[in-house]
C-alpha cells in the first residue's frame, strides 16, 4: 500500500528531531522518584538493623564496593541504550541523558513497589510526553523485552554449555532446567500465537480496557472507554512491530545492549 504508515514514515518524513529541554516540573518528579528509592533503602536498612548494617559497611573491600558501583551504573547505561534505540525504530528520539535519568527513576521506584509496573508507568509517562501513542510504547516494550528475552536465552545456553564441557553436569537439576526451558518456551510460543492473531489482540485490549474502566469509573464517575481509541492503539502497537522488521540493525544494537547488561 504506497500511502501506508510503514511508508509515509519510512520514505517522507524528516530527520528525526530532537525534543526539547526538559521541563523543570519533569525533574522534579525524576528526583522526587531517586529520594523514594534512596527512603526506601534508609527503611530497609533500618529494619535490618543500623548496626548490623554500618559493621558489614566497615568490613567492606573499597575495590569491590566501588567495582559494584561501576558495573550497576553501566548496567544502567546498557539499558538505557536498548530502550532507546528501540524508541529510534518508532521515529522517537530523546537525549541520551534524559533517558538515563528516567532509566533510574524507573528501577528506584521498582526497588520501592514490587512487580516492576511503578517502572514501565514511569516510561510510558516519559514518553506519552513525546508524542508517543500508549500502542507504539507497547510496540517498543515488547521489542526491547523480546531483545532480552533472546539475550538471556543466549547466556543461559552458553553457561550451561561452559558446565557441561567441563564435567560439572552432575549436580544440575535437570528437572528444574526443564521446567525453565518448556515456561520460556510457552511463554514464548503463547505470545507469537497471540501476535499472529490480530483480531483476537483487539478484543483482548478492549475486555482489558472496559475492565480497567469500570474500576475506575467507581471513583472518577466517569466513562473513560473508547473502542475507536483502543483499536487505534492496537494499530499503532502492530504498526510499531512492522517498523521493527525493516530496521533489523537497531533490534541487533538493542540485543548487544541487553547481552552487555
Amino acid at each position: 500500500m504506497p500511502d501506508s504508515y510503514e511508508n509515509a514514515i519510512l520514505t517522507d518524513a524528516p530527520p528525526l528531531p530532537a525534543i526539547p529541554h526538559t521541563r523543570r516540573q519533569e525533574r522534579r518528579w525524576i528526583v522526587l522518584l531517586l529520594l523514594l528509592g534512596l527512603g526506601s533503602t534508609l527503611l530497609l536498612t533500618t529494619l535490618a538493623g543500623n548496626a548490623e548494617t554500618f559493621a558489614l559497611l566497615r568490613d567492606a573491600n573499597l575495590f569491590f564496593v566501588a567495582l559494584i558501583g561501576v558495573t550497576q551504573f553501566l548496567r544502567y547505561v546498557a539499558m538505557t541504550g536498548s530502550v532507546r534505540v528501540v524508541a529510534e525504530i518508532v521515529k522517537v528520539r530523546v537525549p541520551l541523558t534524559r533517558m538515563f535519568q528516567v532509566t533510574v527513576a524507573a528501577h528506584a521506584a521498582n526497588r520501592t513497589f514490587v512487580g516492576g509496573a511503578a517502572g514501565v508507568l514511569i516510561r510510558l509517562a516519559f514518553f506519552l510526553k513525546r508524542g508517543m501513542h500508549s500502542g507504539t510504547f507497547v510496540a517498543v516494550e515488547t521489542i526491547e523485552d523480546g531483545a532480552s528475552l533472546a539475550a538471556v536465552a543466549l547466556l543461559f545456553i552458553t553457561g550451561l554449555y561452559v558446565v557441561l564441557a567441563n564435567g560439572a553436569g552432575n549436580g544440575l537439576r535437570w528437572d528444574v532446567i526443564g521446567l525453565v526451558i518448556a515456561g520460556a518456551l510457552a511463554l514464548a510460543g503463547l505470545v507469537i500465537f497471540l501476535l499472529r492473531r490480530r483480531a483476537l489482540v483487539e478484543r483482548l485490549a478492549e475486555t482489558l480496557a472496559q475492565a480497567v474502566n469500570r474500576v475506575i469509573a467507581k471513583f472518577a464517575h466517569r466513562n473513560l472507554y473508547d473502542e475507536h481509541r483502543v483499536r487505534g492503539g492496537v494499530a499503532d502497537f502492530y504498526r510499531g512491530l512492522e517498523l521493527a522488521q525493516t530496521d533489523p540493525q537497531r533490534v541487533f544494537v538493542s540485543f548487544c545492549c541487553s547481552l552487555a547488561r
